[in-house]
C-alpha cells in the first residue's frame, strides 16, 4: 500500500474460484481472504471498489447439484450482505442472457452455469465474455459516480 499513486483507483475483486477447488479452502475462508482484501483497502480508496460475484465451474462439481455448487451461491449471497453497495452479480446476469435458439447455451441454462458461448472453457470467459463483464464494471462505476 506504499504506492500512493494508484491510491485513486477503483480496485475490482473478483476472486475465490481456484480457492474453493482446493479441498483446505472452506466458502468461509474464500470469503474471509475477500474481506482482508477489502480491508486492506478501504482505507486508500474511500469506499470505491467492486466485489465481483463467483462464477461455478461448469464441470459436475460446479453445475447445479454438484458439489461446488452450493457454496458458490453461499459465497455470493455472504459477499451480496456484506457489501451490498459495492457488490455486482455478474453471475446471473451472464445465465439469464443464455440464447434459447443454441442447445448448449440451454443446457449450460439448466444446470445454473454460464453459458458456453461466453465460456472459453469450464469457468474462463471468451472475448465476448469479457468484454460483457468489462462494460458491467464500467456501468457499475458510472451509476455509482465513481
Amino acid at each position: 500500500m506504499s504506492d500512493t499513486s494508484r491510491r485513486g483507483f477503483i480496485p475490482v475483486i473478483w476472486c475465490g474460484h481456484a480457492n474453493l477447488s482446493v479441498s483446505i479452502h472452506t466458502p468461509e475462508r474464500v470469503v474471509g481472504d475477500i474481506q482482508g482484501l477489502v480491508n486492506a483497502l478501504m482505507p486508500y480508496n474511500g469506499g470505491h471498489f467492486i466485489v465481483m460475484s463467483m462464477h461455478n465451474v461448469a464441470t459436475p462439481r460446479g453445475r447445479r447439484g454438484g458439489a461446488d455448487y452450493q457454496p458458490v451461491l453461499d459465497i455470493n449471497a455472504q459477499l451480496q450482505a456484506l457489501y451490498p453497495s459495492n457488490f455486482l452479480d455478474t453471475r446471473h446476469t451472464f445465465i439469464n442472457a443464455y440464447n434459447p435458439n443454441d442447445p448448449q447455451d440451454v443446457l449450460d441454462h439448466n444446470d445454473d452455469t454460464i453459458p458456453w458461448t461466453y465460456r472459453s472453457d469450464e469457468i474462463h470467459l471468451r472475448q465476448a465474455g469479457s468484454s460483457w463483464a468489462a462494460a458491467m464494471i464500467r456501468d457499475f462505476i458510472a451509476s455509482k459516480g465513481w
